[in-house]
């Protein structure tokens, strides 16, 4: 069984997380026997799984499940920042009753006293609790079937026959809808899904890393293959947005060079776009380690640099050209034509950017 816990949006989800498991902790002296464990599993339902691994067994199929559920899955839950993981489309193995319909017929007996009869003898029930001087011990009637063999031995109409006399009751896997293999070996896919605080990147690496462990330990016999991991994704399309800027950054020199016609002018703007980036990373982490933001350098984030340096060009080349026209032209100091020239222009290329900036306002309100 599963229990759903939705939290309003700005919760402290480590807080949560903590009370959660204390509350389970105190509550486990009143669940049944049979639980073994309680597994909280904290995910946003946007999210979508990170990785995507297929797994083959040489051998028996089963041991591929065993394998999993005992060891991979424990040790991919143990990585920090790991949700949870998920058998693609798989069904355990469920109790089959295969019944013959001439034969339930010639016996006299019904679907439905079928049913109510595996029900009576099929029970777990609590029957209150014995004193034994000062313990306590709690009584359950354990009436559960635990093979298939029983419930074929089942006496029905008061022991004339049984189950396995009107039909056959097999304990198997059910019809696959969907089949995986890996190098022409039936296999099993894993989804693996990350917190919502987890870094993408981080957990797609350490999951891969974990999965080459988990492989090597099992050299011969498992066979592991990533068909998709997030974090590969978001490298490519990092690495590919910076190169995408610096042949930007590229351009727009040339571009500037070839109007200025001066190297130490161009440079001088050259300098300035990876000085304010340098600002802009400093200001992220300074807004994460001191005041808790959630900012990280993402697609949106990166984008918005890029669109940022190619605003700062612009009154760069304004301010640089005023300040060259009073140094050259008048025979200034330099000094004195770098605070004539960017007093001159300094209000002018002020309002042009904030005039630019208001038009991005309305995205701090989006939630």
């Amino acid at each position: 069984g599963s229990v759903r816990l939705d939290f309003k949006p700005g919760t402290d989800m480590d807080l949560a997380n903590m009370r959660m498991r204390e509350r389970v902790d105190q509550a486990r002296a009143f669940m049944p026997a049979d639980v073994d464990r309680v597994r909280l599993r904290r995910w946003q339902s946007d999210q979508r799984p990170i990785v995507y691994a297929n797994l083959a067994w040489h051998g028996d199929g089963d041991r591929l499940l065993d394998v999993i559920t005992k060891v991979i899955e424990p040790r991919l839950l143990r990585l920090y920042g790991v949700a949870n993981v998920v058998i693609d489309d798989f069904e355990a193995k469920q109790l089959f009753i295969e019944l013959d319909r001439e034969r339930l017929q010639s016996h006299g007996i019904s679907l439905t006293e079928l049913g109510w009869q595996l029900r009576q003898n099929n029970v777990n029930i609590s029957l209150g609790r014995v004193m034994d001087g000062g313990d306590r011990y709690l009584v359950r009637s354990l009436s559960e079937f635990k093979t298939a063999a029983e419930i074929g031995d089942m006496p029905l109409m008061g022991g004339q026959f049984r189950l396995r006399d009107i039909g056959e009751v097999v304990y198997a896997y059910p019809e696959k809808t969907q089949y995986e293999r890996l190098d022409g070996i039936d296999a099993l896919q894993l989804e693996i899904y990350k917190s919502s605080t987890a870094n993408v990147v981080d957990i797609g690496q350490a999951v891969a890393a974990e999965l080459d462990r988990i492989e090597a330990d099992y050299a011969g016999k498992l066979d592991i293959a990533i068909v998709r991991n997030r974090a590969d994704a978001v490298l490519r399309e990092a690495g590919t947005l910076v190169d995408t800027a610096l042949l930007g950054a590229l351009l727009a020199m040339t571009i500037i060079f070839l109007f200025l016609r001066n190297i130490r002018s161009t440079l001088v703007v050259a300098v300035a776009i990876p000085t304010s980036a340098l600002c802009v990373f400093i200001g992220m982490y300074v807004a994460r380690e001191l005041f808790g933001s959630s900012i990280t350098l993402n697609m949106v984030s990166m984008m918005g640099l890029m669109l940022s340096v190619g605003m700062l060009v612009d009154p760069a080349v304004v301010v640089l050209e005023s300040i060259f026209r009073h140094r050259h032209e008048e025979k200034m100091e330099s000094v004195k034509a770098a605070l004539l020239g960017s007093r001159e222009v300094g209000m002018a290329v002020l309002a042009s950017a904030l005039t630019t900036t208001c038009v991005f306002v309305p995205f701090f309100f989006l939630s």
